[in-house]
């Protein structure tokens, strides 16, 4: 019978435990940064400009939120349910005053 994953090496059907498999890479995540060369030249990033389809996007985003926080005030409606209210409807409006800004 083949070893298996399981309680220990001395149980009824011979399975060995995660200790016993013999595999000897470490549990943790090993180092993959590599150092960039000296020699490399910085550059400065432009400013981001979102384009209006990702906007469309994070408004769509932004009123299903909006949606959930009401129908959670409707159900439950407490200071902690209203807050979320507000925070969700002033994203919405945020995202639409942007979006209005981009489209001029």
């Amino acid at each position: 019978m083949g070893r298996t994953l399981g309680g220990g090496g001395d149980s009824w059907d011979e399975s060995a435990s995660a200790d016993d498999l013999g595999d000897e890479e470490p549990s943790y995540l090993r180092h993959t940064v590599q150092c960039a060369d000296t020699d490399r030249q910085e550059v400065v990033m432009s400013p981001t400009v979102t384009s209006l389809d990702q906007l469309d996007y994070d408004i769509s985003v932004a009123y299903i939120a909006l949606g959930v926080a009401r129908g959670s005030f409707d159900r439950c409606p407490s200071v902690e349910n209203e807050r979320a209210v507000d925070q969700a409807e002033s994203c919405v409006n945020r995202l639409l005053d942007e979006r209005f800004v981009a489209q001029q």
